[in-house]
């Protein structure tokens, strides 16, 4: 009984000290009076961990996740605040002073808000915002009147704002996604979607046990494949025993369509300074005429590059370094592009038919690569990396969006 009684005392005592080691406290004060801001949002993006602050403008997160995370500080009228911390400062206080949102000059001489939006832009944002994978069908905006769009016709580029926090209702999943979103935009010419903002989950639980269970299946079909099951994996040296394959993607340039052009253009170039006359419809005619064979436009049609996949697989310690000064993060690097294969899910026949791919593969396929002026980002074992506008995700993780996201503290199971 002695020991029996021993071993009870000492796990409450490890449950004690975790609970006082994993907090962050602290107050949300307005920075040109220092008086206190009551209900300002408090949470540790991409997790479940959310509270608000009281009328004292106080807060208090409790068993927020160990490693490097950002804490987001938000509150309508106010400018953002993020605060990044790691596991060396838990337990932490910490005060937080809140700008007042100002109009800039460049945000008075914008293109005016579209009072027409929903019903021009609604689509397209989004499909571009949730998806359009099978989860995402199952997804919708509780608040959508606090989307503006704006359209600029020169650029050919949609800009979406939010007057409030965007909330998401997963009913697949079983989650109420909350956003602050900062920046949301569409180039249409160059094909990519901007999309930065910081968010927190809460579970639905007011649904019966069948429900409930669904919900536990979903999220797990979600997860794996992901990109935050890979970033665990990555962590964990676990990529192969969890079906992904790695290797490196080079791009090459078309050298014969390069030389081709450059050719091309020089003849081009002699046949203007060759001619004479200003006349249009000459000059029209001899540049023309100024090769004696047809133009190639099969070659001219081909890409400017081509992706050469390497047939040697990475080692995980070709990929992931230890750091030194932290042993709760690792080190993710590597050169040109990494192309992943995960092998125990198909490609959903949405991703072929929605973004026009006729060649089949039997595994998901993504591609990661680094952003200009970025050459790693740190990892760790909840599948979290930072600075994650360092990397670029395309292919199947690229398609799944917000239909299928899951928050960082996701645990298999849950």
């Amino acid at each position: 009984m002695l020991k029996s009684f021993v071993c009870l005392v000492f796990f409450c005592c490890n449950i004690c000290i975790n609970a006082q080691t994993n907090h962050i406290t602290g107050m949300v004060v307005n920075a040109a009076n220092e008086q206190p801001i009551e209900n300002a949002s408090v949470f540790i993006s991409n997790t479940a961990k959310f509270t608000q602050t009281a009328a004292t403008g106080t807060f208090n997160l409790q068993e927020v996740p160990v490693g490097t995370y950002d804490i987001i500080v938000s509150c309508v009228g106010y400018q953002t605040l993020t605060y990044t911390y790691n596991a060396s400062q838990l337990p932490m206080r910490i005060n937080f002073k809140l700008e007042i949102k100002k109009l800039s000059a460049s945000t008075i001489t914008v293109m005016p808000i579209d009072p027409n939006g929903w019903e021009k832009w609604g689509k397209t944002f989004l499909e571009a915002y949730l998806g359009i994978t099978e989860n995402s069908g199952y997804c919708s905006i509780a608040n959508k009147d606090v989307l503006q769009f704006r359209y600029y016709k020169k650029e050919n580029k949609l800009e979406v704002i939010a007057t409030d926090m965007v909330k998401i209702i997963n009913k697949k999943l079983g989650y109420t996604i909350t956003e602050q979103l900062e920046l949301f935009e569409i180039n249409f010419t160059q094909q990519i979607t901007s999309n930065v903002g910081y968010y927190y989950f809460e579970p639905i639980t007011n649904k019966s046990n069948y429900k409930l269970q669904k919900y536990v299946q979903e999220r797990e079909n979600a997860y794996y494949g992901s990109i935050t099951h890979l970033m665990r994996s990555l962590y964990n040296n676990t990529t192969t025993a969890d079906g992904f394959v790695l290797r490196k993607l080079t791009r090459v340039e078309n050298t014969l369509k390069k030389n081709y052009r450059d050719s091309l253009k020089q003849s081009f170039a002699k046949a203007l300074k060759d001619t004479s006359t200003t006349n249009k419809n000459i000059k029209k005619y001899t540049i023309t005429t100024a090769h004696s064979k047809p133009i190639n436009s099969n070659l001219l049609s081909q890409p400017d590059y081509f992706e050469v996949l390497s047939t040697t697989l990475y080692r995980i310690s070709d990929l992931v370094q230890n750091t030194p000064d932290n042993s709760t993060v690792k080190k993710l690097t590597f050169s040109e592009r990494l192309y992943i294969e995960y092998t125990q899910e198909n490609q959903n026949e949405l991703y072929y038919t929605s973004n026009r791919i006729q060649h089949r593969t039997p595994y998901q396929t993504s591609k990661l690569q680094f952003a200009q002026g970025c050459n790693n980002v740190l990892i760790n074992a909840s599948g979290n990396y930072y600075e994650a506008l360092c990397i670029y995700v395309d292919g199947y993780m690229g398609w799944e969006k917000m239909g299928e996201m899951l928050p960082l503290d996701y645990k298999v199971g849950d």
